[in-house]
């Protein structure tokens, strides 16, 4: 059964578990009404972190904001996502769990034993000094995520935040450090960077900017108007080059730790 955001909004939640390894305070939640079992994960503002490029602490702000422009350009990649106050928790992102997933769509091999359908990123070391690569699976849904993420100018795209399902969909979470006005864009998704752009890309570009364009007044409320436009223009730059985006030289091109 699909849930609605509406239906995020509405619904009474408890907390049944806290995600330790997340860097901010993350809080699995669970629907009250038992004829409408939800999942969810709660990330409260007074939970978050400080960061220096960040200084607004307007993480959640900017995970609703990608969640917006991935609905309205038809790229589903971000599970449904609400800002609501929930009990004593105060103000947070909800957003649904997808529960039964897989984290493989990009992974860590040995090195020469990258599968034929999987498209190196990086060879590196492991902690014993083994040659290891880092490799994403060469398909049209990773693409279209690699454009996106180039958008909304991800600084921390993991491997962990692209999942998977045995029927075949995917997702892509964790958005709070997205669409800085500054070039931070730092990824696992580099398999194709510098490759001529294929027409699903292409018609990817098309999408997200008629989002930006439709949702406009939307997303002020949410961004700045600086940092919107500079979403438009980093469109305009991949649209000029013809090419997947190339790391820029100038921050760190790889979310550490990669999982």
């Amino acid at each position: 059964m699909a849930i609605t955001p509406d239906e995020l909004s509405r619904a009474a939640f408890q907390v049944v578990g806290q995600i330790t390894a997340a860097s901010n305070v993350a809080l699995l939640m669970q629907s009250v009404d038992e004829s409408l079992p939800i999942k969810a994960i709660f990330k409260p503002v007074s939970g978050l972190q400080p960061l220096w490029d960040f200084p607004k602490n307007d993480l959640i702000e900017r995970e609703l904001a990608t969640f917006i422009l991935s609905e309205t350009a038809n790229l589903g990649f971000v599970p449904p996502t609400v800002i609501r106050e929930i009990n004593n928790l105060g103000i947070g992102m909800l957003q649904l769990w997808i529960d039964d997933v897989t984290v493989e769509m990009v992974q860590i091999f040995d090195s020469n034993q990258v599968p034929d359908d999987y498209l190196l990123v990086l060879e590196a070391s492991d902690q014993f000094g083994n040659p290891v690569s880092l490799a994403a699976q060469n398909c049209e849904w990773l693409d279209q995520l690699t454009i996106f993420d180039a958008v909304i100018n991800n600084s921390d795209r993991k491997a962990s935040h692209i999942l998977s399902s045995k029927s075949g969909e995917a997702w892509a979470i964790d958005h709070g450090v997205t669409w800085h006005q500054e070039d931070k864009l730092r990824t696992v998704l580099w398999a194709n960077a510098g490759k001529e752009l294929t027409i699903l890309a292409k018609q990817t570009l098309t999408s997200i900017n008629e989002a930006l364009t439709s949702r406009n007044k939307a997303l002020v409320e949410l961004l700045t108007q600086v940092e919107i436009e500079a979403a438009f223009n980093r469109i305009e730059l991949i649209n000029g080059t013809g090419v997947f985006p190339v790391p820029s030289g100038t921050w760190p091109a790889i979310p550490w730790p990669v999982f």
